[in-house]
């Protein structure tokens, strides 16, 4: 886990691990474009602090997040 925890690039099920989100959810957070990534031929990685940083500010949007 600690080396999940220093890696910035994750596949689908680090970023589930690490986020708490399912792996389902990623998934159509890739669908509809709402996290950065890149896609090789078989799998998707995920900028992690880029993807949470855009998670986060959506969420303060619709006011699921206090300051």
């Amino acid at each position: 886990m600690e080396e999940i925890e220093n890696k910035n690039i994750l596949t689908i099920k680090e970023f589930s691990l690490r986020t708490g989100l399912s792996v389902k959810a990623i998934r159509k957070l890739i669908i509809d474009h709402k996290l950065v990534f890149i896609k090789t031929t078989q799998k998707f990685y995920i900028d992690y602090a880029k993807s949470m940083e855009i998670l986060w500010n959506r969420w303060k949007k619709v006011g699921v997040l206090d300051d």
